[in-house]
């Protein structure tokens, strides 16, 4: 029988070392992953791919420091690989490091222009470092490359909220709600319309207490009255307004007449 040639035979005690540690982590020993690996790397493996999931088996633990370096052992070794980015971009985003998370993900849509997980832990880093304006440009993109998903379209719902553009956001949560087959999608979304049905009914019932004009317009047409004030209501949050204006309305303090913002 030939030989095998020595090339081949350190392929295959590599993907063997790769696997080995592949069912060390799955069973909890990231120690021996960690053994695994590094041996994989000795025998010819590929080297990126190795940094890469030796990070991973740091994250798993929390070394971070230590995810970060094999990470960017990654990057230096491959730097145009998205998945090197990639997990570089999520452990740099773990160690709350987003000036770093934000140059990361710019490199990798020089790369891949419409690449998704990129401009979504772009938009992370954004927000974390209170940089809204810029975060809701890059979820704006996001659906414009996707238009249907609604995940993105509740991304960008949370972005509003955290801008306090409560308007956009209704919309937005409205058509995840619609639109999402996904059940949690559909609860997350109709959590956020009931915060926001919660917040609007305590606006109504302030402007009713200090707005003259606005207490007649919604004791005649509840509807009518709070969208002249742009007060979004989802489905569930019409029928309690209702419920308002006929049970606790008259029960409010009157305004001073002399006064209104309309």
């Amino acid at each position: 029988m030939p030989a095998v040639p020595t090339g081949v035979t350190s392929a295959i005690g590599a993907n063997r070392h790769v696997r080995m540690a592949e069912r060390l982590c799955e069973s909890g020993d990231t120690a021996g992953a960690l053994v695994s690996l590094n041996k994989a790397l000795e025998q010819g493996a590929d080297a990126c791919e190795c940094y890469i999931r030796i990070a991973g088996v740091h994250m798993m633990v929390g070394h971070l420091e230590d995810a970060v370096a094999a990470a960017q052992q990654a990057v230096g070794l491959s730097p145009r690989r998205l998945a090197a980015r990639e997990t570089l971009a999520i452990m740099l985003t773990a160690s709350m490091d987003y000036a770093a998370v934000v140059e990361q993900c710019r490199a990798m849509l020089r790369i891949s222009p419409r690449n998704l997980t990129a401009r979504d832990l772009l938009m992370q880093a954004y927000m974390a470092l209170g940089m809204h304006s810029e975060a809701l440009g890059v979820a704006t993109d996001m659906i414009r490359i996707d238009p249907v998903s609604p995940l993105l379209r509740l991304k960008r719902a949370v972005v509003y909220l955290e801008m306090r553009q409560t308007a956009n956001a209704f919309d937005d949560l409205q058509t995840v709600a619609m639109q999402a087959d996904e059940p949690d999608l559909h609860a997350v979304a109709e959590s956020y319309l009931h915060t926001l049905d919660d917040f609007h009914l305590e606006c109504i019932e302030a402007l009713a207490m200090d707005d003259a004009l606005f207490r007649a317009q919604l004791g005649q047409d509840p509807e009518g009255a709070i969208e002249a004030r742009q007060l979004a209501l989802s489905h569930d949050g019409r029928r309690r307004l209702h419920l308002f204006c006929d049970h606790h309305l008259p029960m409010l303090p009157l305004p001073d007449p002399t006064r209104s913002y309309n």
